[in-house]
């Protein structure tokens, strides 16, 4: 019988292996929720095939009630935010490149659904909360959101070994599309289940994709066509245009987060969403 030692892993080489992964970064982002009292989970699994019991897993999801109007003794409107997670522990900055060309509607990037409700009521609903939507981005005067990254890595070969490249990380591209099939099926799941049900609450959903990074991010700015004229800014937040062909072939803009920021970025954004749900409440009375 060959004598086989086993090998153990000790408690430094646990923590190296920790600092290299997700993980630690994953549970201080479920945290930021759960101190604010919101519900969150981790490892959360989202099912894409039932028949085929397919899944994708998703780093964190967080659900947090916005508010309610109440239209009558029977029917409300209600609105809540689904945060769709993903973290990741980058080694090297991940730049986005600045958007100067078109100005998509604001509103048009942002997945939502409306479910209940009778026609008249749900008609308004469907013309009111986007025009919210756009009325908070307009004053917000937000930078049009990029559509291009890449990141950076050291070439191969010893000829080579000195020069660094710009590329775009395979992984980060599933990421992206992780992200997005995340929060369609999310939007579709939610609105089959309560469709149809009593007593009429009318129920917006809105479902927001991030992306947290843990090191550095980036944003690029070429100010001409000439290559010499390129700027490098470090950013703490900034959105990135990832395309749906479910949803009509349009994009949906993904937040990237730096994680020190993220603290801030939740506060913002929550307040960003009570600011949209008020404008929507003065725009239905």
């Amino acid at each position: 019988m060959d004598n086989i030692k086993s090998e153990t892993i000790n408690n430094n080489e646990i923590i190296d292996a920790l600092k290299r992964s997700g993980y630690l970064l994953e549970n201080r982002i479920l945290s930021q929720f759960l101190k604010r009292k919101i519900t969150a989970e981790a490892n959360h699994k989202i099912i894409i095939d039932n028949d085929e019991n397919k899944s994708r897993e998703i780093d964190v999801i967080a659900t947090n009630f916005i508010g309610t109007i109440k239209l009558n003794e029977r029917e409300s409107i209600s609105l809540c935010a689904h945060f769709i997670i993903e973290c990741i522990n980058n080694s090297q900055p991940l730049g986005l490149f600045e958007n100067l060309g078109d100005w998509d509607e604001p509103s048009s990037d942002w997945i939502y659904t409306i479910t209940n409700g009778d026609m008249e009521i749900s008609e308004i609903v469907g013309i009111t909360f986007p025009r919210a939507i756009y009325d908070y981005e307009v004053e917000l005067n937000d930078s049009n959101p990029s559509k291009q990254y890449c990141t950076f890595q050291k070439k191969k070969g010893d000829h080579k070994k000195d020069q660094w490249m710009a590329f775009h990380p395979d992984d980060f591209h599933k990421t992206l599309s992780k992200l997005v099939d995340a929060a369609q099926i999310s939007a579709r799941s939610l609105h089959e289940r309560w469709a149809g049900r009593q007593p009429q609450i009318l129920r917006i959903d809105v479902f927001i994709p991030i992306i947290v990074l843990q090191n550095k991010l980036i944003k690029i700015i070429q100010r001409s066509d000439k290559e010499t004229e390129i700027e490098l800014q470090d950013a703490k937040l900034h959105r990135l245009k990832s395309s749906s062909e479910e949803l009509n072939t349009r994009n949906i803009s993904i937040d990237i987060v730096q994680e020190e920021f993220f603290n801030t970025y939740l506060d913002m954004k929550i307040l960003g969403l009570k600011t949209i749900f008020d404008l929507f409440k003065k725009g239905i009375k």
